[in-house]
């Protein structure tokens, strides 16, 4: 048994730009198993955004997404990709969790 937690999400260098305001610049981060993190930061900071493209909603225009080291599809469609639907994340805002952690 290893005494190392499992990498359950990965995100490196998301952008995502609306018009000419970035709403997320090459934002990287990390969960592991058995970790919980909160997006903090001003209205209009990207917190938002950043998890829109991780469900889906958007899409990035840089950066790649990873669920338990698998990398995710380079266009994420919603409904339209049934192996991200199934293995990869979901949330609910008001007090839910994500499946995938």
């Amino acid at each position: 048994m290893s005494d190392r937690a499992e990498e359950v999400l990965r995100m490196e260098h998301i952008t995502k730009q609306f018009g000419s305001v970035y709403a997320n610049r090459n934002v990287s981060f990390d969960v592991l198993s058995g970790e919980v993190h909160t997006l903090l930061g001003e209205n209009g900071a990207g917190k938002s955004t950043l998890m829109n493209v991780l469900f889906g909603l958007y899409q990035p225009m840089g950066g790649e997404i990873y669920i338990r080291g698998a990398k995710g599809p380079d266009r994420i469609t919603g409904a339209g990709n049934q192996t991200w639907n199934r293995h990869g994340p979901s949330a609910f805002y008001a007090g839910g969790g994500y499946d995938c952690l």
